[in-house]
C-alpha cells in the first residue's frame, strides 16, 4: 500500500510538472518581443557630435552674440535642446493613433518637428528662447510636390460634437504650411480630394484668424524642457 501511494504521489507530482512546463513553454513563446532592429534613421555618435559642435560653433560667432544684442542681455543663450519624457512622448502617439482611430476616412502620415520662438505671451520661463513642437500630417492625395514632405500637411480637428473633441474634420494649419509657390494649390487638393469636407471649403484654407481657436482641437505638442535653464 506505501508502495501504491508513493506511485501516485510521484505520477500526480510528474503531471503537474508537466503541464506547467507546458504553461510555461506557451508564454515564452507567445510574448511579443520588442523591435530592437535600429530605424533606418539612426546616425552613428560621431556624427552626431559633429552636428553638434558645428552648431555649438555658429551659436558662439553669430546667434548668441546677436541675440544678446538683440535682447539687451549680454548673458543670454540660445537653447541647446529640450527634452520630453518617453512617457510623455508614448502618450502624444497613442493620442494621434487615437484620432487616426476616430476618423478612418483620413490617414494620419507623420508628425513634422517645427521650432518656434517663446515671448512674453507664450512662456514667461523661457521667454525669447528657441524651442520646438510636433504637429501631426494628414495625407494630401493626388499632389506631386518637388519634395515628399510637402505633400503631408499639418492640421489639428474641427470636431463634429464636444463630446468627442478628436472626431470631425482635419483643417488644415494654414498659417504652418510652408510657404512655397504651390501653398494654396496642396492646401486647396487636400480640401477637394475628401467628401467629407464642404465645396466650399477649398475656397477658404483654413487659418487661425479664420475660426475660433475654442472650436478646434489642437494636435500639437510642446512645452518640453529647455536647456539651457531659465535663469
Amino acid at each position: 500500500m506505501k508502495k501504491l501511494h508513493f506511485l501516485k504521489v510521484m505520477s500526480l507530482s510528474l503531471v503537474t510538472l508537466i503541464l506547467f512546463s507546458c504553461n510555461d513553454q506557451t508564454t515564452t513563446t507567445t510574448d511579443p518581443k520588442p523591435n530592437s532592429k535600429p530605424p533606418r534613421q539612426i546616425i552613428p555618435v560621431e556624427k552626431a557630435v559633429i552636428m553638434y559642435n558645428t552648431q555649438n560653433r555658429i551659436k558662439d560667432k553669430v546667434i548668441n552674440p546677436t541675440l544678446q544684442k538683440v535682447y539687451n542681455d549680454t548673458t543670454f543663450k540660445e537653447t541647446e535642446f529640450a527634452w520630453f519624457s518617453l512617457d510623455e512622448m508614448r502618450h502624444y502617439i497613442n493620442y494621434i493613433d487615437a484620432i487616426q482611430k476616430e476618423n478612418p476616412k483620413e490617414k494620419v502620415t507623420g508628425i513634422r518637428v517645427y521650432f518656434g520662438r517663446y515671448n512674453e505671451q507664450t512662456s514667461k520661463r523661457f521667454n525669447n528662447q528657441q524651442t520646438v513642437f510636433f504637429v501631426p500630417t494628414a495625407e494630401n492625395p493626388g499632389m506631386n510636390s518637388k519634395y515628399l514632405n510637402l505633400n503631408h500637411l499639418p492640421f489639428a480637428i474641427k470636431p463634429d460634437n464636444r463630446s468627442n473633441p478628436i472626431k470631425g474634420d482635419f483643417l488644415i494649419l494654414n498659417d504652418l504650411v510652408l510657404d512655397t509657390d504651390d501653398q494654396k494649390k496642396r492646401i486647396n487638393n487636400y480640401y477637394k480630394t475628401q467628401q467629407q469636407r464642404k465645396q466650399e471649403a477649398s475656397l477658404n484654407p483654413f487659418s487661425l484668424n479664420t475660426l475660433i481657436v475654442e472650436e478646434v482641437t489642437s494636435t500639437i505638442l510642446n512645452e518640453g524642457d529647455l536647456a539651457p535653464p531659465p535663469k
